[in-house]
Order: C-alpha cells, then structure tokens, then sequence
C-alpha cells in the first residue's frame, strides 16, 4: 500500500517555475532596496537621475528618487502576478511563465540602474 500521490512531472515543474521566478524577482527588489538603504547616508543631496536632460542642475534630483525605479518595479510584479491570476490556468503556462520573466528583466534593469548611479556617485 502506498501512500504517496504520483504527481505528473509537468505539474510540477509548472508550480515551481511560478514560485521560483516569483522569489527571485522579491529578492532582486528586496536585495536592491536593502542596498540603497544602507548606502543613503553616502549620497549627497541632489543626484543626477534624469540623464535625458541637458547636463547640468536639470539632470539632478533628490537622492530620494532612486526609489522610484524600485517601487515601478515592484508595481510591475505585482500587476502582473494579478493578471496572471486572473487571466492563465493551469493549461496556459507560457503566458504565466513570461509574465513572470518580464517582471523579473524589469527588476534586475531598476536595481542595476540604482547600483551603477550610486556607484558613479561614490
């Protein structure tokens, strides 16, 4: 008698695949404000941010802006894990699976533009 459930090996890879896309983008989110908190204190007041701008004070804003591509980034993990809540089954793993990826692409692109102003500056 057995009392373990065989579980298709789909399946399987389906959920982790959710869950590890999903921890990996909390932890580049996570890992990058955590960083940005510690090295606050460093940076000066006004930091250049807006590199569309002609060079000079029109560049510069508030230190506290760096957080914003952070927290764009952790609106796009959230809208899309609601949509793909709302929109996949379990039949449909592509769309899942490259929502995710995407929301996972834009978090590591906010947390390397923070690191490299914050390494340009200090």
């Amino acid at each position: 008698m057995t009392f373990i459930k065989s579980v298709p090996m789909q399946e399987i890879s389906y959920k982790n695949h959710k869950l590890v896309l999903s921890l990996r983008n909390l932890l580049v989110i996570i890992f990058s404000a955590v960083f940005l908190w510690i090295k606050l204190h460093i940076l000066p007041k006004n930091i250049p941010l807006f590199f569309s701008r002609p060079w000079g004070d029109e560049q510069m804003a508030d230190k506290y802006f760096l957080f914003i591509p952070l927290i764009f980034s952790f609106l796009v993990f959230i809208v899309n894990n609601i949509l793909v809540l709302l929109i996949s089954d379990k039949n449909d793993s592509f769309l899942s699976w490259s929502a995710r990826i995407f929301s996972l692409l834009i978090s590591l692109l906010s947390a390397v533009s923070v690191i490299k102003i914050i390494y340009l500056i200090t």
